[in-house]
């Protein structure tokens, strides 16, 4: 190697170094986690966390997408958690749900999450308790992010991060009630031998906020620890003709009524009846008709003589036993005879396989079925 390219070399490398040294000095290595969002179960069950935190403690759980049987499965000392907004469970439902309470089972339930444009709420559960929601919108940047909830039995204050929009009233003397400065957040009624619990919100106890502050200690005081607990975390949708006569009984009464007139008037026949018309059928001829304008059209003409050389092969090897071992010229001049023609047109015909026009491939066929025919 040169002096030059020895020089030029050690150039490169002197500025590979320098380049190194910078960037050690000015860029550093830095992890960082990033998040992917939640998959499989968690995903579509929000409180697959709190689920899995009372299975740990020994409390039996089972979740459920709706509430459509759920009045069939609990028994008596059970706790029934429903954190939707409840808008579709209906006035008999949730009368059923506090029958089900007097007799022995705990519900906690959460308020319906409207705008205030939208309030007050029509809610059947809460006004069979006598309670009412409140939306509110306090200036809430000189509180912390939880309130501190005084429970009885406990140590110290737990830290529940319960949202600020609503707030509930209608709370008697005997009910324990958990409040902030804005107004009641909780409210725990005994109701015959068991208990209703009404949040103003319960997403402190979803999948991504039940580890932050004391969320996981407060459901625990929630369901109590006692039972079996039951999660719901979706609305149940009625039945669409239950829905529709209880928003609309007027209009499905109407339609009702309507279609009674217009299936009588159905029921009533003025003259004979009159006969149903023969179907139509083609005759087979048209239908091969078809097939062979169909394979003509694309180009399969090699296939309908095709056709109709193997089925003239077959029916002269079916007749004479000698057919298989002759050759060629043989059985040319065979069929020759037969049709009293020159052998080698007949040859000449079993050997043609394309043609370029109509009339070209229609006297082939004819040639190859008067052939067939003196067999």
């Amino acid at each position: 190697m040169s002096r030059t390219a020895w020089l030029v070399t050690l150039l490169v490398l002197v500025l590979l170094a320098g380049l190194g040294l910078w960037a050690t000095r000015h860029f550093e290595k830095q992890e960082i986690t990033l998040p992917t969002g939640l998959t499989g179960e968690a995903a579509t069950n929000p409180l697959l966390a709190a689920e899995r935190f009372l299975n740990t403690m020994g409390v039996a759980t089972t979740h459920l997408d709706n509430s459509t049987d759920l009045l069939d499965r609990p028994q008596s000392g059970d706790v029934i958690l429903i954190t939707s907004d409840r808008q579709t469970l209906g006035q008999g439902r949730s009368q059923a749900l506090l029958d089900w309470v007097r007799l022995g089972g705990r519900l906690v339930v959460t308020v319906p999450h409207l705008p205030a444009d939208e309030m007050p709420v029509h809610d059947p559960l809460l006004k069979a308790l006598g309670l009412a929601v409140e939306y509110n919108d306090p200036d809430t940047s000189e509180y912390a992010d939880y309130l501190d909830v005084d429970l009885p039995g406990a140590d110290d204050f737990l830290q529940v991060a319960f949202g600020t929009d609503y707030v509930l009233s209608g709370a008697r003397a005997s009910d324990r009630v958990v409040a902030n400065d804005w107004g009641v957040v909780m409210i725990r009624r005994q109701l015959g031998r068991g208990a209703v619990t009404v949040l103003s919100d319960l997403d402190f106890i979803q999948y991504l906020e039940i580890g932050d502050y004391d969320h996981a200690r407060f459901l625990w005081y929630l369901v109590d620890g006692t039972g079996k607990v039951w999660l719901i975390f979706n609305n149940d949708m009625p039945a669409l003709w239950d829905w529709l006569w209880q928003h609309a009984t007027e209009a499905m009464t109407a339609l009702t009524l309507l279609l009674f007139v217009w299936l009588w008037s159905r029921s009533r026949r003025f003259g004979p009846l009159l006969g149903e018309p023969a179907p139509v059928r083609r005759r087979i001829l048209e239908h091969i008709d078809a097939n062979g304008r169909f394979l003509w059209h694309q180009r399969r003409a090699t296939y309908l003589i095709g056709a109709v050389r193997e089925a003239l092969l077959a029916s002269a090897a079916r007749r004479f036993p000698a057919w298989s071992g002759m050759t060629e010229a043989a059985r040319a001049g065979h069929l020759a005879d037969l049709i009293h023609r020159d052998a080698e047109a007949v040859q000449h015909t079993l050997a043609t396989t394309r043609v370029r026009h109509r009339h070209e491939f229609t006297r082939l066929i004819q040639q190859l079925e008067t052939i067939r025919k003196k067999l």
